[in-house]
């Protein structure tokens, strides 16, 4: 049976900057665990040579033996003490980078939530502006026939009235009634 041809890998988002915060937090991290790598490293020696020392101090039974062996269960303690603090720095400075982490998250969302909320305003003044428009357009239209209509029965009461003058011209000068006299008294 033939396999099942691979899926290209989907493409991930460029990361974000890495905020300030983290990177400082970050740094601590990356020192504090050198430290502790280093210190390992001679706290492991320290114990191979102590070790070694007491191994051969049993053996030879030297005074001088026993006093190297003496410094190297010293070294070894000292190198003990060494690490703790050195576990307690790297512990404290996870939990620094932690909170710092965290806080560039809710800035994260901060920032996209307002990006949102400013991209829904702009869409919704502009939605608003063309729904002026169209009700602009839309009455403009309405109020250009309604006002077309009146002048128009506004010119065709003008032309029947000014037909009525025509027609009263042409017959001629009316008569007129003389004024009436007051009788004396």
């Amino acid at each position: 049976r033939k396999a099942a041809p691979k899926k290209a890998a989907a493409k991930k988002a460029p990361k974000a900057a890495v905020a300030p915060a983290v990177a400082r937090a970050s740094k601590a991290v990356d020192t504090a665990q050198a430290a502790v790598n280093a210190e390992s490293k001679a706290l492991a020696a320290a114990r191979k040579e102590a070790t070694a020392a007491a191994g051969k101090a049993k053996s030879s039974g030297k005074k001088s033996d026993k006093n190297a062996a003496a410094r190297a269960r010293g070294k070894v303690s000292k190198s003990n003490a060494k690490m703790t603090t050195l576990r307690a720095k790297l512990a404290d400075a996870k939990g620094k980078l932690k909170a710092a982490q965290a806080d560039a998250r809710v800035k994260d969302k901060m920032a996209a939530i307002e990006a949102r909320v400013a991209a829904a305003d702009a869409a919704g003044k502009a939605k608003a502006a063309a729904d002026v428009e169209k009700a602009v357009a839309a009455f403009s239209k309405t109020k250009s026939a309604q006002l077309a209509r009146a002048e128009a029965k506004r010119a065709k009461q003008r032309a029947s009235a000014a037909a009525k003058q025509i027609a009263a011209a042409k017959k001629g000068p009316a008569k007129r009634k003389a004024p009436r006299r007051k009788k004396a008294s």
